[in-house]
């Protein structure tokens, strides 16, 4: 499983004023005009365009750039798939120190994508990612103690907390596997039905389908018209089981109430950050 996520993906970040026919200013501007190219804000997506920008801020030395263009290689967005490509630009950005970099060539090491599988080294980098704050190891760890048949109780009730380390920097899969483990009681963690909820809206507000599933089953017990815009994001976002959720919402509302619920999942779309 590759897991991989592009430099500030959850910023709200103002795309660059620069002329988009001209020669961005500096590596910081040329990776701002990749970036939103890559997420197609007031521009036309285009990942071809992402990569040429990312690789001229590369090649300046702006390690943003260079996570994300080898991101681009590893999935084959705008470029041909290259996984040994892809590897090598996160490597070089996370031996200069960026820390989603450090992250992500844990990732890949362990799971062998783009380089020869080496868990050792891979949770060497994962560690060292950890505690810095990165969210992306931190979940990586987590979802390690909380699924290996292994894991002791007290790995599990770690898990928990490295889970909120990284929800509380508002990373939405974290919200998602946190609120789920919250939810039930099971494995030595002590089921929390509060603070699930709290994380399911928040990951949900974030853009999560997960989050979007389980905090819509939440409201549904109390208000089908609340849970109604957050079922249907889910099902738009292929959440699983989301059909049967949306489905039973709509059985609760008369029209009215369905063309509310539209416009309000449509508000909420709109004011979910971006993902690229």
């Amino acid at each position: 499983m590759i897991i991989t996520s592009l430099q500030g993906e959850t910023t709200n970040s103002p795309v660059p004023a620069l002329p988009l026919t001209g020669e961005a200013r500096n590596a910081e501007d040329q990776f701002l005009l990749g970036r939103a190219y890559a997420r197609g804000e007031g521009v036309a997506r285009s990942y071809e365009q992402a990569g040429f920008w990312y690789r001229k801020a590369a090649e300046q030395g702006n390690l943003k750039a260079m996570h994300n263009l080898g991101v681009l290689y590893l999935e084959g967005k705008g470029t041909p798939r290259d996984e040994k490509q892809g590897y090598t630009l996160i490597k070089k950005a996370a031996e200069a120190g960026d820390p989603k970099s450090i992250a992500q060539v844990g990732i890949l090491l362990c799971n062998g994508t783009g380089v020869a599988k080496d868990p050792v080294q891979g949770m060497h980098w994962l560690e060292r990612g950890a505690k810095s704050g990165s969210p992306d190891a931190l979940v990586f760890l987590a979802r390690k103690k909380l699924r290996d048949p292994s894991s002791s109780i007290a790995d599990k009730k770690e898990a928990v907390v490295l889970l909120a380390k990284a929800a509380d920097q508002n990373d939405a899969v974290a919200c998602g596997e946190l609120a789920e483990v919250l939810a039930k009681k099971g494995d030595g963690v002590p089921a929390d039905p509060e603070r699930a909820t709290f994380y399911a809206k928040k990951g949900a507000e974030l853009g999560d389908p997960l989050c979007r599933y389980l905090y819509a089953r939440k409201l549904l017990v109390t208000s089908p018209k609340d849970a109604y815009p957050w079922a249907k994001l889910a099902m738009q976002d292929h959440a699983a089981s989301a059909v049967g959720l949306y489905q039973e919402c709509l059985s609760f509302l008369k029209p009215e109430d369905v063309a509310l619920g539209d416009a309000e999942a449509e508000r909420i779309s709109s004011s979910t950050p971006a993902k690229h």
